[in-house]
Formats: C-alpha cells, structure tokens, sequence
C-alpha cells in the first residue's frame, strides 16, 4: 500500500489517506497426462486399478432416494427434540413435587411452632 504525501505538510486531508492498491491476477496451469505402453516403452500395470461401473441411476430415482434420506433425517431430529421437550417436562414435574413436599413441611412445622409459642 503506497499513501502519498502533499507538500502542504497536514496529514489529515483527503489526498494524504488515498491508498493506491495494484491487482494482479495468478494464473497457475496444472498439467495432466497419462503414459501409455508403446514400442520402446513399457509401462507396468501392476498398479493400476480395474473400474466396473455400477447400476445407473436416474436423476428421478437419485431425487426420490435423497427425499427418503432427508425424511428419516426428520425424523431423527423431531424424535430428539420430543424427547428433549419431554425429559424438561419430567424434570419440571419432579421439581413441582419436591417443592410441594418441602412446602408441606413448612407449614407443618411453622404451625408446630406457632402452637409451641401460644401454649
């Protein structure tokens, strides 16, 4: 990034807080080939791999398959966030009753002690 500078000397005007910027573009080639056995050269096998191709699919088949994957997903995640929903149902039901409990207790102590001050 170049600024430039005026000869004025202050370094808050507009001229002096241009920044001047260069674009370059890269271009890189990449290269592929492959080398075939010939006369004068031999190339080994060994390595190489045999591709049988598979059963086509058509484009409405491949549609209904991703359909039926994305319906399962669904379902997965509605099933774990009823679960979710329901555990925080359970727990606040859990809380209810101990509260109660607790609450009962108070009461009947603080009426055993009422009675306790009064007679």
């Amino acid at each position: 990034a170049v600024v430039s500078t005026q000869s004025t000397g202050t370094r808050s005007c507009r001229e002096t807080q241009t920044v001047r910027q260069k674009n370059e573009r890269c271009q890189t080639t990449s290269d592929t080939s492959t080398q075939m056995t010939k006369t004068g050269c031999w190339v080994s096998d060994r390595q190489d791999k045999i591709i049988i191709p598979g059963q086509y699919v058509s484009a409405d088949e491949k549609f209904a398959y991703m359909l039926r994957q994305v319906i399962i997903l669904q379902s997965y995640f509605r099933r774990w966030k009823a679960k979710r929903y329901v555990d925080s149902i359970r727990l606040d039901h859990i809380r209810r009753i101990e509260w109660e409990k607790k609450e009962e207790e108070r009461k009947r102590k603080e009426k055993e002690r009422r009675l306790k001050e009064e007679y």
